[in-house]
């Protein structure tokens, strides 16, 4: 895996979060409508790209803070991420594709695969967190 390098990591998050900015302003519904039509193919499937890159983003956001130290508090966290992002994006494509109810307590399951995502958005951002600070106050004094 070595070109998962941080300017390589880097460059995807910045990729990632261009992609989505763009898609979020120019908009997934003006995209798609051409003469006053819209095409609901077409807005799913931006909509689901513009979801994935936000999530991507999201995920590879903990690279910034290992940016200014040691390459070795990045190789940490890299062995991490490796396997933990995969995984996650994986997690998330399966959940924001379950199929909820429209009826009474469909709102309920929607939302709670909405916490499910973000409780294992923040399981990983602690976990990223721990091991970058640990790393660190490991080999400062080196």
């Amino acid at each position: 895996m070595k070109f998962l390098t941080k300017w390589s990591l880097l460059s995807l998050l910045i990729v990632s979060a261009a992609g989505f900015l763009s898609l979020h302003i120019l908009g997934v519904y003006e995209l798609c409508t051409e003469n006053g039509v819209r095409s609901w193919e077409c807005t799913e499937y931006l909509g689901n790209i513009k979801t994935y890159l936000l999530f991507l983003a999201l995920y590879l956001l903990p690279l910034i803070i290992t940016l200014p130290f040691r390459p070795v508090v990045f190789e940490a966290w890299k062995k991490f991420a490796v396997w933990a992002v995969p995984i996650l994006v994986i997690i998330t494509i399966a959940l924001a594709s379950i199929e909820t109810s429209s009826g009474i307590g469909g709102g309920v399951e929607q939302m709670m695969i909405l916490y499910a995502i973000i409780g294992l958005y923040v399981l990983y951002l602690i976990t990223s967190l721990i091991i970058i600070a640990r790393t660190w106050l490991r080999n400062r004094s080196k």
